[in-house]
């Protein structure tokens, strides 16, 4: 078991297979949106995707991180489809918020298929980047 996990830790460094239940203790989240990040990242997207609502249901700042992350808990599930119909709507929005929807968004769409639609999503992200719209302050 132990070989195996060695194995396959690389995988779960770079992002590439969520953290084994009970691999390390979770530190309890502080707020829905980090509950939906650490749901997400240990593979419980139904929760993810609960915490994600009951984030953007308390509304502020946080409301577009936690749509982005409600729609990656739904791609996760097979439901990219559902998971572009939440974002395309809130593609203009600005700040940070804003930004993660375009990427969440324009990645959706090339796993999708539809590299021609994410193409000016995408360059939305890159001419922000650009322009020194996005700093080392954001999250």
């Amino acid at each position: 078991m132990k070989r195996a996990f060695a194995l396959l830790l690389p995988l779960v460094v770079v992002g590439l297979l969520p953290v084994p239940a009970g691999a390390q203790p979770a530190a309890p989240a502080s707020s829905p949106v980090d509950g939906a990040r650490q749901a997400l990242d240990e593979g419980r997207f139904t929760e993810a995707d609960r915490l994600a609502t009951q984030a953007m249901a308390a509304g502020g700042v946080q409301r577009l991180v936690a749509l982005a992350l409600k729609a990656r808990a739904l791609a996760a599930q097979g439901r990219v489809d559902a998971a572009v119909a939440l974002l395309d709507p809130q593609k203009s929005a600005q700040g940070v918020g804003g930004r993660r929807v375009r990427l969440e968004l324009g990645e959706l769409l090339i796993r999708a298929g539809r590299r021609a639609e994410a193409e000016p999503v995408l360059m939305e992200f890159a001419s922000e980047y650009g322009s020194d719209a996005i700093n080392a302050s954001d999250p």
